[in-house]
């Protein structure tokens, strides 16, 4: 879960994780992955912290293929409230808005990376652009320009061959990268 905009702003880095989980199984209904909730429920935890992915992830038996953007649109203005006028893909990394957005990249890329540890057999595919899921789609139906000269549809298909394929390209300056330029210096495993 992200770190609510106007809380960074007051220099807190905590996520809202509590109230996001509740509001989002209360408003959707969400199903509750079954071995999260039981350990959670072992473990006198809250079963609202199943809602989070990156207690989710570890748990799961299925082999699963990742394709995320680290610096999601959707989540940083609608989850993390920070304006579009201030959270975009031009925004300045050196405005406040800008080291929101990096810090919100840097705990996707995080994320991702822990569970890679934990899972090896996962793939993963996650650029740096800001976007929900307009540039992700393109990619899938082949139409895309692709992340450091790979296409979804070969990471995808290699992965399904057997090989480990873990892709988390890196920022621009620590911010979201135009979706036209990604830096071909990315993690490719």
């Amino acid at each position: 879960w992200p770190v609510r905009w106007e809380e960074f702003r007051m220099g807190v880095e905590v996520p809202v994780d509590g109230f996001m989980a509740s509001w989002c199984h209360l408003l959707e209904g969400s199903f509750l992955h079954e071995g999260c909730v039981a350990n959670a429920t072992a473990a006198k935890r809250p079963v609202r912290e199943c809602q989070d992915v990156s207690k989710i992830l570890p748990l799961l038996k299925a082999e699963v293929f990742i394709f995320q953007n680290q610096f999601d649109q959707y989540q940083a203005n609608h989850l993390g409230l920070c304006p579009p006028d201030l959270c975009n893909a031009s925004t300045d990394v050196a405005s406040r808005a800008g080291q929101y957005l990096q810090l919100f990249g840097r705990r996707s890329k995080e994320t991702l990376q822990a569970t890679i540890q934990t899972r090896p057999r996962l793939g993963v595919l996650a650029p740096s652009w800001f976007d929900h899921t307009n540039q992700l789609e393109r990619e899938i139906a082949g139409d895309g320009q692709g992340v450091s000269g790979w296409s979804f549809a070969e990471l995808f298909a290699a992965w399904l061959d057997g090989q480990q394929i873990h892709l988390l390209a890196d920022a621009c300056a620590g911010g979201p990268c135009p979706q036209a330029a990604h830096r071909s210096n990315s993690l490719v495993v």
